[in-house]
Protein backbone atom coordinates (compact mmCIF):
# COMPACT_ATOMS: atom_id res chain seq x y z
CA UNK A 1 0.00 0.00 0.00
CA UNK A 2 1.24 3.46 -0.88
CA UNK A 3 0.17 6.41 1.23
CA UNK A 4 -0.64 9.41 -0.92
CA UNK A 5 0.42 12.88 0.16
CA UNK A 6 -3.17 13.94 0.87
CA UNK A 7 -3.58 10.95 3.22
CA UNK A 8 -0.32 11.81 4.96
CA UNK A 9 -1.31 15.48 5.30
CA UNK A 10 -4.69 14.53 6.77
CA UNK A 11 -3.00 12.06 9.09
CA UNK A 12 -0.61 14.72 10.36
CA UNK A 13 -3.56 17.05 11.02
CA UNK A 14 -5.23 14.33 13.09
CA UNK A 15 -1.99 13.62 14.97
CA UNK A 16 -1.61 17.33 15.68
CA UNK A 17 -5.08 17.39 17.26
CA UNK A 18 -4.25 14.28 19.28
CA UNK A 19 -1.05 15.83 20.64
CA UNK A 20 -3.06 18.87 21.70
CA UNK A 21 -5.13 16.55 23.90
CA UNK A 22 -8.24 16.52 21.75
CA UNK A 23 -9.82 13.22 22.85
CA UNK A 24 -11.38 12.36 19.48
CA UNK A 25 -11.44 13.37 15.85
CA UNK A 26 -13.87 12.51 13.09
CA UNK A 27 -12.62 11.94 9.57
CA UNK A 28 -15.53 12.51 7.23
CA UNK A 29 -15.04 12.22 3.48
CA UNK A 30 -16.64 10.87 0.32
CA UNK A 31 -16.44 7.19 -0.64
CA UNK A 32 -13.18 6.26 -2.39
CA UNK A 33 -11.46 9.43 -1.14
CA UNK A 34 -8.74 7.64 0.84
CA UNK A 35 -10.16 7.41 4.37
CA UNK A 36 -8.76 3.91 4.93
CA UNK A 37 -5.25 4.95 3.89
CA UNK A 38 -5.55 8.05 6.05
CA UNK A 39 -6.53 6.21 9.21
CA UNK A 40 -3.94 3.49 8.63
CA UNK A 41 -1.19 6.06 8.05
CA UNK A 42 -2.31 7.96 11.15
CA UNK A 43 -2.25 4.82 13.31
CA UNK A 44 1.12 3.61 12.08
CA UNK A 45 2.71 7.05 12.33
CA UNK A 46 1.42 7.48 15.89
CA UNK A 47 2.99 4.13 16.79
CA UNK A 48 6.25 5.04 15.04
CA UNK A 49 6.40 8.33 16.94
CA UNK A 50 5.78 6.56 20.26
CA UNK A 51 2.46 8.33 20.87
CA UNK A 52 0.54 5.04 21.21
CA UNK A 53 1.41 1.37 21.69
CA UNK A 54 -1.97 -0.14 20.91
CA UNK A 55 -4.31 0.40 17.98
CA UNK A 56 -7.85 -0.98 17.94
CA UNK A 57 -9.57 -0.73 14.56
CA UNK A 58 -13.23 -1.48 15.08
CA UNK A 59 -15.29 -2.44 12.06
CA UNK A 60 -19.01 -2.23 12.57
CA UNK A 61 -19.81 -4.33 9.53
CA UNK A 62 -19.95 -8.11 9.83
CA UNK A 63 -19.76 -8.64 6.05
CA UNK A 64 -17.19 -11.38 5.44
CA UNK A 65 -15.58 -9.71 2.42
CA UNK A 66 -15.23 -6.41 4.28
CA UNK A 67 -13.62 -8.23 7.20
CA UNK A 68 -11.02 -9.80 4.92
CA UNK A 69 -10.43 -6.48 3.17
CA UNK A 70 -9.88 -4.65 6.47
CA UNK A 71 -7.33 -7.20 7.63
CA UNK A 72 -5.58 -7.28 4.24
CA UNK A 73 -5.42 -3.46 4.16
CA UNK A 74 -3.82 -3.40 7.61
CA UNK A 75 -1.23 -6.05 6.73
CA UNK A 76 -0.31 -4.35 3.45
CA UNK A 77 -0.07 -0.92 5.09
CA UNK A 78 1.98 -2.27 7.98
CA UNK A 79 4.54 -3.95 5.73
CA UNK A 80 4.86 -0.91 3.48
CA UNK A 81 5.13 1.54 6.38
CA UNK A 82 7.65 -0.56 8.29
CA UNK A 83 9.80 -0.88 5.16
CA UNK A 84 9.61 2.88 4.64
CA UNK A 85 10.58 3.44 8.28
CA UNK A 86 13.61 1.17 8.04
CA UNK A 87 14.78 2.70 4.74
CA UNK A 88 14.61 6.11 6.43
CA UNK A 89 16.96 4.76 9.11
CA UNK A 90 14.43 5.06 11.94
CA UNK A 91 15.17 1.78 13.69
CA UNK A 92 13.50 2.90 16.93
CA UNK A 93 10.31 3.57 15.00
CA UNK A 94 10.57 0.21 13.23
CA UNK A 95 10.96 -1.53 16.60
CA UNK A 96 7.95 0.33 18.00
CA UNK A 97 5.92 -0.89 15.03
CA UNK A 98 7.04 -4.48 15.62
CA UNK A 99 6.24 -4.28 19.33
CA UNK A 100 2.84 -2.60 18.91
CA UNK A 101 -0.50 -4.29 19.38
CA UNK A 102 -2.44 -3.41 16.21
CA UNK A 103 -5.60 -5.27 15.34
CA UNK A 104 -8.86 -5.20 13.45
CA UNK A 105 -11.88 -6.16 15.55
CA UNK A 106 -15.48 -6.73 14.54
CA UNK A 107 -18.69 -6.13 16.45
CA UNK A 108 -19.26 -9.79 17.25
CA UNK A 109 -15.71 -10.09 18.66
CA UNK A 110 -15.68 -7.01 20.88
CA UNK A 111 -16.74 -8.85 24.03
CA UNK A 112 -13.54 -10.94 23.78
CA UNK A 113 -11.25 -7.91 24.02
CA UNK A 114 -9.51 -7.32 27.29
CA UNK A 115 -9.57 -3.93 28.99
CA UNK A 116 -8.21 -1.12 26.84
CA UNK A 117 -4.79 -0.04 28.03
CA UNK A 118 -3.35 3.45 28.24
CA UNK A 119 -1.49 4.67 25.17
CA UNK A 120 -4.16 3.30 22.86
CA UNK A 121 -5.73 4.63 19.69
CA UNK A 122 -9.23 3.51 18.81
CA UNK A 123 -10.36 3.86 15.22
CA UNK A 124 -13.98 3.15 14.47
CA UNK A 125 -14.33 2.45 10.80
CA UNK A 126 -17.82 2.79 9.37
CA UNK A 127 -18.83 4.83 12.38
CA UNK A 128 -22.43 5.00 11.20
CA UNK A 129 -22.61 1.40 12.42
CA UNK A 130 -22.08 2.68 15.97
CA UNK A 131 -24.18 5.77 16.18
CA UNK A 132 -26.49 4.78 19.00
CA UNK A 133 -26.17 3.46 22.53
CA UNK A 134 -28.15 0.36 21.52
CA UNK A 135 -25.59 -1.01 19.11
CA UNK A 136 -23.09 -3.78 19.80
CA UNK A 137 -19.90 -1.65 19.69
CA UNK A 138 -21.30 0.71 22.29
CA UNK A 139 -22.58 -2.01 24.63
CA UNK A 140 -19.66 -4.45 24.27
CA UNK A 141 -16.76 -2.08 23.90
CA UNK A 142 -17.22 1.60 24.63
CA UNK A 143 -19.38 1.23 27.73
CA UNK A 144 -17.34 -1.72 29.06
CA UNK A 145 -14.14 0.37 28.79
CA UNK A 146 -15.65 3.57 30.21
CA UNK A 147 -15.35 5.33 26.86
CA UNK A 148 -18.84 6.75 26.89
Amino acid sequence: MTFHQQQRDSGYQIIDKFTREQPFTILLAQMQSGKTGTYLFTALEMVRLGLVKNVYIICGSSDTSLRAQARDDLLSAFKSFQRETMVAGDMEGAIRLTDANIGVHFSQDLNKLKEIQDESLIIHEESHMAQSKNNIPFKRFYKKNNLE
